[in-house]
């Protein structure tokens, strides 16, 4: 199994990709933008963390497979 992850600008995206290279499970969970002075946007660290664990929980249960695996 691999775990492909998309640490995309709207969203962080995880996808379950098995031997033969088929997509078995997506998850996605969206991230909180800032924005600052000068046309910058921020992401708080603790809360792309998370945005990112939940993308993959929900990969892998959806792929129905344990993390060990």
């Amino acid at each position: 199994m691999i775990l492909a992850i998309d640490l995309g600008s709207t969203s962080f995206k995880a996808a379950v990709v098995d031997g033969q290279l088929n997509v078995r499970a997506v998850g996605a969970h969206p991230i909180k933008h800032r924005f600052a002075a000068g046309g910058r946007v921020e992401i708080d660290a603790g809360e792309a963390t998370a945005s990112l664990q939940k993308a993959i929980r929900r990969a892998i249960t959806s792929a129905g497979i344990r993390a060990a695996s």
